[in-house]
């Protein structure tokens, strides 16, 4: 008798455990594939589509870019339910790299099939992403980072 009052709280206790952790993980995966709902002010919502020239896989020709040119490649996966438009995508994040000491920058784009559009950086060496866009400038900053540090590194030997 008393194991089966046991196995029932413990039962309805680890129940209640589980529900909890599929309440705490799930928003966090629904936010990192979604354009978080706190995007950062610059990045406003738009309406309009623009026209811009479309990959298949965007992030190996940022990857293929980057290592016959200096500078940074940025990969941007367009999601289905992004109203961010790619000019301010670009406008954004060429202004953040190039403030920190990069002048060349590229973008290659491929529509994704995920409602959040990601970013992810490519340089000679290396790689950073994808970033939701709450996150990419972010992003975009270590990148310069890492793309500094190596070229510096290469530069002294």
């Amino acid at each position: 008798m008393a194991l089966t009052a046991l196995k029932e709280r413990f039962s309805g206790k680890a129940a209640a455990a589980g529900i909890a952790a599929a309440l705490v993980v799930t928003p966090v995966a629904h936010a990192m594939a979604q354009d978080a709902p706190q995007q950062q002010a610059e990045f406003t919502q738009a309406a309009a589509t623009t026209n811009i020239a479309l990959t298949d896989n965007a992030s190996q020709a940022a990857h293929l870019w980057a290592q016959r040119n200096q500078g940074i490649a940025v990969a941007v996966m367009l999601g289905t339910e992004s109203r961010v438009t790619p000019e301010q995508i670009e406008q954004i994040l060429t202004r953040e790299i190039q403030s920190a000491g990069v002048r060349d920058v590229e973008f290659f784009y491929e529509q994704n099939d995920v409602p959040g559009t990601v970013v992810g950086y490519s340089y000679n060496g290396g790689g950073q992403g994808p970033f939701n866009l709450a996150r990419a400038r972010d992003g975009a900053a270590d990148a310069v980072r890492q793309y500094l540090y190596q070229r510096n590194l290469a530069l002294n030997f």
